[in-house]
């Protein structure tokens, strides 16, 4: 009985030390992106995937460590176990929690730019964009937030409600949550009947629409004397 509870909690345990850098590299990699839960498979695949990689990196202090340890259970003495604890918790820190973390955050900022020559190397772990940005929506309004030349934002409503044109600045602002997608536009522009931008705009503090309202979104590109505030969005 003891021999097999011995044999549970050390899987549990080596199960945990695998694991746990793979969950932080993760939660970290896909932080403030809201969207559907990933399927269980995507994602112990993709933690055990960081996991590996973390460890990889940090096999030689690994191997140091677990070296010195097995010398001071050899030697039986509980002075040279407790001089190791320092080391121990440092590496419980570093390769468990600090490490993964920076790593995540790194990867999400290749991702995020798509550029480099790490990008296919972490696409090949499945590190990508798909995995970053599970949804379409929060894709999109993504790629707007790095666009320096802007976009006009033109969001049709549902039942033949019509539509709003405006020009997404720094001040507007999208929902990223799953259950909620409205958007606030800082600044409308009036349509004529046939859906297109009258030449006078009045000026206006821009509208708030409601997700449950959303039929479809279309973006165009800004013109060369596009309205002001035209240059992002913010998530």
């Amino acid at each position: 009985m003891i021999e097999t509870l011995t044999t549970f909690l050390g899987g549990l345990g080596g199960t945990i030390l695998l694991l746990m850098p793979g969950y932080v590299l993760s939660k970290v990699y896909s932080r403030g992106v809201r969207g559907p839960e990933l399927s269980e498979q995507v994602f112990v695949a993709t933690t055990a995937m960081g996991g590996v990689i973390t460890h990889a990196l940090m096999l030689g202090w690994t191997i140091l460590l677990v070296s010195d340890l097995r010398l001071a259970f050899q030697s039986g003495s509980s002075a040279a176990l407790i001089s190791l604890y320092p080391a121990v918790i440092a590496w419980v820190a570093v390769v468990l929690f600090l490490l993964p973390a920076l790593l995540g955050g790194i990867a999400a900022r290749i991702t995020d730019v798509r550029a480099g020559a790490v990008l296919p190397i972490l696409e090949w772990f499945g590190l990508s964009t798909a995995k970053r940005t599970s949804e379409a929506w929060t894709w999109i309004w993504g790629e707007l937030s790095r666009n320096k030349e802007g976009r006009w934002v033109k969001v049709i409503l549902k039942d033949d409600g019509g539509a709003y044109l405006g020009a997404f600045g720094t001040n507007s602002l999208v929902s990223s949550d799953a259950q909620i997608r409205d958007i606030y536009l800082e600044q409308k522009w009036e349509l004529d009947a046939e859906g297109q931008p009258l030449a006078s705009n009045i000026p206006n503090n821009g509208v708030w629409i409601s997700g449950n309202e959303i039929s479809s979104v279309e973006f165009y590109p800004v013109p060369k004397e596009g309205a002001d505030g035209s240059e992002g969005n913010r998530e």
